[in-house]
């Protein structure tokens, strides 16, 4: 396996392309005319519960595995600080947008139409969060990585899990 064919970033880009797919999901449903009702509330809570878990074992691999070796690479500033920054911004957003499921669950006046639109938010800000991933650190990556850092980084990320 080369730098560029790496076990850890290959199964980074995976995760990317799975909450791609959920945020596809998370997308469709808040755009249903019927949102709102039990059949949005269920789909809405499976989604959080895929961020709570999933998502933040992902954030995992790459706050603990992959960012330390990045920084020993190319200093915490720039990529790295922007990517954690974000990682805490979306944890923030997801606290908000389980409390909006919950008060939609509880009957809100108005939480259909702030939970869509805080949904909408997450969904585009998550997009633009793996976008910048895949385009941005993942080939600086493998241009700064040996293949035995990354082999390295792999086998932390197995840790995690």
């Amino acid at each position: 396996m080369t730098a560029t064919t790496s076990e850890a970033l290959e199964t980074l880009r995976e995760a990317h392309r799975g909450g791609l797919e959920r945020l596809q999901v998370l997308s469709n449903t808040v755009a249903r005319p019927d949102f709102g009702n039990s059949e949005t509330l269920r789909i809405l809570t499976e989604l959080v519960g895929f961020f709570d878990g999933e998502l933040r074992t992902h954030f995992r691999h790459e706050e603990e595995a992959l960012f330390p070796a990045l920084e020993q690479a190319i200093g915490r500033d720039g990529p790295i600080a922007v990517m954690l920054a974000e990682h805490q911004s979306f944890w923030e957003s997801i606290a908000a947008l389980h409390r909006k499921v919950d008060e939609l669950e509880g009957g809100a006046e108005d939480g259909a139409r702030t939970t869509r639109l805080l949904a909408t938010s997450v969904a585009d800000f998550l997009r633009n969060h793996i976008a910048k991933e895949d385009m941005i650190l993942f080939p600086i990556a493998e241009q700064e990585l040996t293949h035995q850092k990354l082999e390295d980084v792999a086998r932390e990320m197995r840790a995690i899990e």
